[in-house]
């Protein structure tokens, strides 16, 4: 398929510099706020001369807000891509509490966009609402990003401002999408080239929309003046994606993503093809993820969902692999926000953090997602070593680690989620542990396929382990993986162990429910 090719993306700088705008606003007097239960929001105040051009017709102030309170604030939070500031040419300059301070290209766009049209509630965005200057803010509001993205009225996904040559086609496509019919009514070339226009921006490839996008509530796509509502693009898309294709999202052919009929033509089809612009990939699928989460979110019970809504470190890490950002240790921060309660608990965001120290913390979440995970899956129990490993070197590899020391930081990681499985509950009931092991093991070697005292043994095992060690009881299989790890279990002793599997996952499992 011949394609137009996008905007180019972000490369990582392992060694991050200060921007020029980040140099010129090192004077600026920020509000003072407790980094770890508030935040600050930008409002226009007023417009400052009609002479100015855009964004500095406006002068702006920074409110406080209670990060406890976000839920009855209302207020808008912007996603977007920050862009370069190389030079002056990449700056611009505005007025906040009678201050100068200099943004960037891309977000002095947005303000101009907004501002004209005339927005009066608080907008909170991340370059100007925090301190950039300060990593300790910076490593507190991080893990704030997603109750300020959740609790947000509506989050503006800002693309950017389109090439003149475009306008033409994203008129066509708001008047499509205006009609009830769209995701089933034939299309012509200019609604859709409108549509790959739009999905090709880089907006879609930034790792940091990605917590931002699924977290909302309320979700408006902006694109310079035309402004198009999540709901309706995102339903023309066919979802959900099937894994292979998520897998390997560039294999997706552009009739099969989305929901409305190709043209029967094949010489129409291609001439359609002809035109699209390329990278729109991006954006299908954080459609389909998006839409997995709030089917996930609507089926949690609420008293359950901090516990359990969130994604395992290690899916984070592979379902987001594909998405950029500048600085190498967002490929772990920026997913904070989307994890499981056990993943948040493991990882404490620090920009002044060792690489090296990043890696052990980031390997060991996903090490312990994979010991879950693999709890319910009984074919993967012998395989964890590999997936261990392999887990070990994709993590390596994003945080661009040298290949010395690679098999200490694997052991170092692997350690500290053993300590961490030692730690997470020292709490159960003795006795409650002891009557109910005692009961499976009443019971136990009537489900034992062909070695009773195999059976015997492994749960007998098991209730020592969990009574000595105090290791997490999310599974059986969590804690026999544990033991093959640390004390060699061979392979055939683990099936004989492993026989009465269906009592004790039901009997254990009733035991961690409810810590």
């Amino acid at each position: 398929m011949a394609a137009i090719r996008p905007e180019s993306g972000e490369e990582y700088a392992d060694g991050i510099s200060a921007s020029e705008d980040q140099l010129r606003n090192r004077d600026f007097k920020y509000p003072s706020i407790d980094p770890t239960t508030q935040i600050r929001l930008l409002r226009v105040t007023h417009q400052a001369g009609k002479n100015l051009p855009s964004a500095n017709k406006y002068k702006y102030d920074l409110e406080t807000a209670n990060v406890s309170q976000l839920a009855f604030t209302a207020y808008i939070a912007l996603s977007y891509t920050w862009g370069e500031a190389r030079t002056d040419t990449d700056i611009h300059l505005i007025e906040i509490d009678d201050q100068p301070l200099w943004i960037r290209t891309n977000l002095f766009h947005f303000l101009s966009s907004v501002t004209e049209s005339g927005i009066h509630l608080p907008i909170y965005i991340d370059a100007i609402c925090l301190d950039q200057g300060n990593d300790t803010e910076k490593c507190h509001q991080v893990q704030l990003m997603s109750q300020i993205y959740a609790n947000a009225n509506t989050v503006l996904a800002w693309v950017g401002v389109p090439h003149a040559d475009q306008h033409g086609h994203l008129d066509a496509l708001s008047r499509r999408l205006e009609t009830h019919d769209a995701a089933e009514s034939q299309w012509d070339v200019s609604e859709i080239i409108g549509l790959s226009y739009l999905c090709s921006r880089q907006f879609w490839r930034r790792l940091w929309v990605v917590q931002e996008l699924l977290l909302a509530e309320n979700i408006i796509v902006v694109c310079g003046e035309w402004k198009i509502l999540w709901k309706d693009v995102s339903r023309l898309a066919a979802l959900p994606l099937p894994t292979e294709l998520l897998d390997n999202q560039e294999q997706v052919e552009w009739w099969q993503a989305w929901k409305f009929p190709c043209p029967e033509s094949f010489q129409t089809q291609r001439e359609y093809e002809d035109r699209l612009f390329d990278g729109w990939h991006s954006a299908l699928r954080l459609f389909h993820h998006r839409s997995k989460w709030r089917l996930r979110q609507k089926y949690v019970p609420y008293s359950d969902a901090v516990r359990t809504r969130g994604w395992p470190f290690h899916r984070a890490v592979r379902d987001f692999r594909l998405q950029q950002c500048k600085d190498r240790r967002d490929k772990v921060f920026a997913l904070i926000g989307l994890l499981d309660e056990e993943g948040r608990g493991m990882i404490t965001p620090s920009y002044e953090c060792p690489m090296e120290d990043l890696f052990v913390q980031a390997t060991a979440a996903g090490l312990v997602s994979l010991r879950r995970e693999a709890a319910a899956q009984l074919s993967d129990v012998r395989n964890m070593q590999h997936r261990n490993r392999r887990f070990c070197d994709t993590l390596n590899d994003i945080l661009g680690l040298p290949e010395d020391g690679r098999e200490e930081r694997a052991k170092a990681a692997l350690d500290f989620a053993t300590f961490h499985h030692s730690q997470v509950v020292r709490s159960y009931d003795t006795e409650d542990v002891v009557r109910r092991g005692s009961e499976l093991l009443q019971t136990g070697p009537q489900f034992a396929s062909q070695d009773p005292e195999a059976a015997k043994f492994g749960t007998m095992g098991f209730c020592l382990f969990v009574l000595h060690a105090g290791v997490s009881l999310f599974s059986t299989f969590g804690a026999f993986i544990y033991l093959v790890e640390r004390f060699g279990w061979s392979d055939s002793a683990l099936e004989k162990a492993m026989g009465m599997e269906t009592p004790s996952i039901a009997i254990l499992m009733s035991l961690s429910v409810g810590k």
